[in-house]
């Protein structure tokens, strides 16, 4: 006789799967059956626009750069290859936005990094360059004020002083409080 297992939080839906993908500690081979399981639903969920909105068009955009800047499809321009931490964290920075939150522009700095662009207009811009460590720089001009700073993302909360700088430069739709 077949029963039903619930494990806790798992029937909460996508976000309670997410970590599950990564856990790598199971030595049978239903553990192994179950990330690749989980995994699977959390890369067609991403690769959903309907599901995941137009964030999964910026993920998409990210790894095409990363794949398009690897150091096999480098070109003479002298840019550095994008690693794959750099990917990983850009993806993981775009799916901490709020939901409703501009989403940037995305493009490869001469240095490997992932530059995530926020574009109002020439004098309202806010730039954040993601690398290979969880510290993300960041630069932001608007109008006739202009600042930079370094912020640590943990792969799951984006900074508060990140979210009132793109707010500053794209008003979020709904007006962003950050909570602490």
């Amino acid at each position: 006789m077949h029963a039903t297992v619930q494990y806790p939080g798992l029937m909460n839906g996508y976000a309670a799967i997410q970590p599950y993908c990564t856990i790598n500690n199971g030595v049978s081979s239903f553990a192994g059956d179950l990330v690749d399981v989980f995994s699977r639903v959390v890369y067609e969920t991403e690769r959903s626009e309907v599901l995941f909105g137009d964030k999964s068009v910026v993920i998409s955009k990210i790894w095409e750069l990363y794949f398009n800047c690897s150091s096999a499809n480098r070109d003479e321009s002298g840019t550095e290859p994008v690693s794959l931490s750099a990917a990983e964290t850009a993806q993981n920075f775009i799916k901490a936005l709020p939901r409703g939150m501009p989403l940037p522009e995305v493009a490869v700095e001469p240095d490997g990094n992932i530059a995530l662009d926020w574009i109002q207009s020439r004098t309202q811009i806010l730039s954040l360059s993601v690398g290979k460590s969880n510290r993300l720089a960041y630069a932001w001009l608007n109008g006739a004020n202009s600042g930079r700073g370094v912020v640590v993302f943990n792969g799951d909360v984006v900074s508060g002083t990140i979210l009132e700088a793109i707010n500053g430069i794209q008003p979020f739709i709904k007006q962003y409080v950050p909570c602490a």
